[in-house]
């Protein structure tokens, strides 16, 4: 009871998107509608609407098309039937390099404006801007706005652009690439990395609930594809369904157990020649991934992948050769990239750590050479050795990849990603080739 009488004395507020005046269609009302709904959450004696909730009760009403300026009785409505009982209604207008922002506080209940806000200013004091319209409007319905320290400058309205389209996309995936782009473009934009981590966070519980499921399925499959009783056509058709679903989910550990344990069974002896091949490849065992590939070009000279085993074997190969030769030049071109350095600077230091990602890395050089450089200047404050320390930190990733010890690569690429987006891009290529298992 203590706790309904409290929610029933909190105002509620309903934040609905920012209208462009221009008439444009864009994302940047919802990128603007997001940050001081954000904001907004941080009001003491304030309950927010989450805009999932709003947006639900929008489309139920089919109010889409006028969400951005709803009329009275539209507001009435959709404030009631989400709880609130104040709403935000406010728009936009940029020109050149300057933008206005209005706003109005609309009580639910009555439908009457209880408050209204007007401030212009540069495009890039968009987070003060909207400081000054939220603190006008709280003013105005009775409540202390909290207050800020001094924002930091946008960098550029792309950044505010692709902010909106990663708000409104609902491609879990893609909305973390606009969000990736928008830190891109400012790396300081605190509301695209807040809901970057919140986005990661959940999407590795979404991995984790997709993969008991997965192993429930495959220990179904798994089962059934061994047994007896059941032809040796379905059998094999079974195998090969659950060598797929492995394969496809990049679960290399458990598709060489299952390609071992179903080595033995005549109608899979071939595809599970196969598939223990792709998943030591995968795993990065590239010994045991040659022994695997020699064992099915003896055993099926006529096989449906000999041509795909025999090409990806001479790649191996070729790619041991010129690392092999890598090494034979290292000390020499390591010379050179030192060529005209003072010793014990870290230009120096971070010489034998480049020069071993150098073209046919050599990863054991590389993983040694760059973690004594990370070793000896960690704590370093200087730009160049800031630069250099990012740069390692990947190579060390990559190179604990490249060896297959993807159990320390993955939470060293975790942290650098946290970290620093100088090396996103190409670290989220590299994890969506590892292993998930």
């Amino acid at each position: 009871m203590h706790l309904l009488l409290v929610l029933a004395l909190t105002p509620a507020v309903a934040v609905m998107p920012f209208r462009d005046l221009s008439g444009k269609s864009g994302a940047v009302g919802e990128a603007i509608r997001e940050t001081v709904t954000s904001d907004l959450k941080e009001v003491p004696g304030l309950r927010v609407i989450e805009r999932a909730s709003i947006d639900q009760v929008i489309h139920e009403q089919k109010l889409q098309a006028r969400m951005t300026d709803l009329d009275a009785i539209a507001t009435v409505r959709v404030g009631t039937l989400v709880g609130a009982s104040l709403i935000v209604a406010g728009a936009y207008q940029r020109s050149n390099a300057n933008v206005r922002l209005t706003a109005r506080f609309v009580q639910v209940e009555t439908g009457e404006i209880v408050g209204t806000a007007k401030v212009d200013g540069p495009e890039r004091e968009l987070f003060s801007l909207e400081d000054q319209i939220t603190g006008q409007l709280l003013e105005s319905a009775g409540l202390k706005p909290r207050p800020r320290p001094k924002r930091p400058k946008l960098r550029s309205w792309k950044t505010i652009e692709l902010y909106g389209d990663a708000v409104v996309e609902p491609d879990g995936p893609k909305k973390q690439e606009l969000l990736q782009l928008a830190l891109g473009e400012d790396p300081e934009f605190v509301y695209a990395a807040r809901d970057l981590a919140e986005l990661q966070q959940r999407m590795s519980g979404y991995a984790k609930v997709s993969s008991a499921r997965l192993q429930k399925e495959e220990g179904e499959l798994l089962q059934r594809a061994s047994d007896a009783r059941l032809p040796a056509a379905e059998r094999a058709r079974l195998a090969g369904q659950l060598f797929d679903a492995l394969a496809a989910a990049r679960r290399y550990h458990s598709l060489a157990d299952v390609a071992t344990r179903l080595s033995e069974r005549k109608e899979s002896r071939e595809n599970a020649a196969w598939q223990l091949f792709r998943a030591r490849d995968g795993l990065h065992s590239f010994d045991l991934a040659l022994q695997a590939g020699e064992h099915y070009l003896k055993e099926f000279p006529t096989g449906l992948h000999f041509r795909e085993v025999e090409s990806r074997m001479h790649e191996i190969v070729e790619t041991r050769r010129k690392r092999d030769a890598r090494r034979a030049e290292y000390q020499s071109d390591l010379a050179e990239k030192r060529q005209g350095l003072r010793p014990n600077t870290p230009d120096w230091d971070y010489a034998p750590c480049i020069a071993a990602r150098w073209n046919n890395q050599v990863n054991e050089l590389m993983l040694a050479s760059c973690t004594a450089f990370l070793e000896k200047h960690r704590n370093d404050p200087g730009s160049d050795a800031r630069e250099h320390l990012t740069a390692a930190r990947f190579f060390i990733i990559l190179a604990l990849a490249e060896e297959g010890d993807f159990a320390h690569a993955r939470p060293l690429a975790d942290k650098l990603i946290a970290d620093s987006d100088d090396w996103d891009e190409e670290l989220r290529k590299l994890i969506a080739s590892w292993p998930t298992d």
